[in-house]
């Protein structure tokens, strides 16, 4: 039974989530429940002119292998923004903890793998902070 106070628009609640914000919406990147991860090919949205919630829906990297072309479902990572791009790195999905670093343009919406760190570093990346310098 849903809630009566709960638009039917709006995203799934969630918590471990990041925020990304373009001028006019505020994208919620990931996040999920103790037992889940959501996915990162529709994004929630929040259009702050209009006060109403949507969902776009992102462009794989091409470059990358298949079933390897998105960033897998994910809570607990990082997220920083340099002026329309957007960078994710590493978090979880309640089973397995990532090692990558991923970019989403906000202009294409397009996703681009730059870096799995499985070679550089000893462990996976969750719980952590990230910033462009």
């Amino acid at each position: 039974m849903s809630r009566p106070d709960i638009n039917p628009d709006d995203p799934e609640p969630r918590y471990r989530h990041e925020l990304a914000f373009d001028g006019k919406y505020i994208y919620v990147i990931g996040g999920g429940t103790s037992e889940t991860a959501y996915s990162l090919s529709k994004i929630p949205i929040y259009d702050v002119e209009n006060n109403v919630w949507s969902v776009v829906k992102t462009k794989p990297d091409l470059k990358m292998s298949t079933g390897f072309q998105l960033p897998a479902n994910r809570k607990c990572h990082s997220c920083s923004q340099y002026g329309k791009l957007v960078v994710i790195a590493g978090g979880n999905n309640s089973q397995k903890a990532f090692r990558d670093i991923w970019t989403l343009n906000l202009d294409t919406y397009q996703w681009t793998c730059i870096m799995n760190l499985s070679s550089l570093i000893p462990a996976p990346l969750f719980f952590h902070d990230s910033a462009i310098d």
